[in-house]
């Protein structure tokens, strides 16, 4: 059986390749990582997930104001600070970019913290994540990642 031909990409004056796919242009410094880009693009879309570019603070806190309405002012506020807080370091990450590294970057902002406070943020960010992947965003929650792992929290 003939062996699969692998396209030739022409090279922009900026010296990076690209290909297309659905309208939508992939660039990159190397054939291969464009053709990779492309690749698994076609995949998430056959597997139905969604590109967002809305950044995740801003779908946090979307999400907060929909599932947690009917909690009283005092917790949703505490809510509301632990999520701005946990998601500091990555709020302009778009909702579809998340990655179990940047939930382990989130986690690391929480250093020095309660380990009750850490164990509501990492609730929260579960949660919201889990909606993200019933919305179409992800395939899988990054949150439940083995390499995410919160830091242990003071007493």
């Amino acid at each position: 059986m003939p062996r699969a031909k692998k396209p030739q990409l022409k090279r922009r004056k900026d010296g990076r390749y690209c290909c297309k796919a659905d309208g939508i242009q992939f660039m990159a410094w190397s054939e291969d990582e464009a053709l990779d880009a492309r690749d698994k693009y076609r995949e998430l879309k056959k597997q139905g997930v969604t590109n967002s570019s809305t950044p995740l603070l801003a779908y946090a806190d979307s999400w907060i104001k929909t599932h947690k309405a009917g909690v009283k002012k005092t917790t949703y506020n505490a809510y509301v600070s632990i999520l701005n807080k946990v998601l500091e370091p990555i709020q302009d990450v778009a909702i579809s970019d998340v990655t179990p590294d940047s939930m382990s970057k989130a986690f690391a902002s929480l250093a020095g913290k309660s380990a009750s406070y850490i164990r509501k943020a990492r609730i929260l960010l579960s949660e919201i994540m889990d909606a993200a992947v019933d919305s179409g965003y992800h395939i899988r929650n990054p949150v439940h990642a083995q390499s995410v792992k919160p830091p242990k929290g003071t007493e």
